[in-house]
């Protein structure tokens, strides 16, 4: 059955037509919705919170649904672990308040005291990816772009200083 509805959806997606995209995602959605609120699930206990990234989840793959060639199911799966660890990193790692007559300024409540903390256990190239992605929201591969890197060399750099200062903050808590 599901490899019905893949070969409906890609082929609507190849057709162009809006009617038949749509018609076609509806049918995605209802097929796979379960699986991916099952995986996010996994991870995050808050049920709006699954709802917001089984959404995200979708979203991305209709966004990105020329560039997927086949099993939508594996790119859902993937798309909601990789959607559900950045929640649980944000969440983490926002532990800096932002109050909205500041945000503009961009000058965070308890700012100074998470960056020196971070800068006395990560090298600044670990800080700065880390700031790039969890405080101001660029996606790993954009990072790789600006800072002409190659994006796995990003994402390593990225996992690498997530669990040296977990474990650094874990040791001191």
């Amino acid at each position: 059955m599901n490899d019905a509805v893949d070969k409906k959806f890609f082929s609507a997606v190849k057709t162009g037509n809006r009617e038949l995209i749509n018609k076609a995602f509806c049918d995605v959605y209802d097929t796979y919705a379960k699986l991916v609120a099952f995986v996010v699930g996994k991870y995050v206990d808050d049920k709006e919170t699954v709802k917001e990234i089984v959404n995200d989840t979708f979203i991305s793959l209709f966004n990105h649904a020329d560039k997927i060639s086949s099993n939508i199911k594996y790119y859902l799966v993937v798309s909601a672990k990789h959607n559900a660890a950045n929640y649980l990193a944000k969440k983490r790692f926002k532990t800096v308040a932002l109050t909205p007559e500041i945000r503009d300024e961009r000058q965070y409540y308890g700012y100074s005291e998470v960056l020196d903390s971070m800068r006395r256990v990560l090298t600044e190239e670990q800080v700065e990816i880390i700031l790039l992605h969890v405080v101001e929201g660029y996606a790993l591969k954009e990072i790789a772009r600006m800072k002409n890197m190659n994006v796995y060399t990003v994402i390593t750099v990225y996992n690498r200083a997530i669990k040296k200062y977990r474990k650094e903050v874990d040791e001191n808590a």
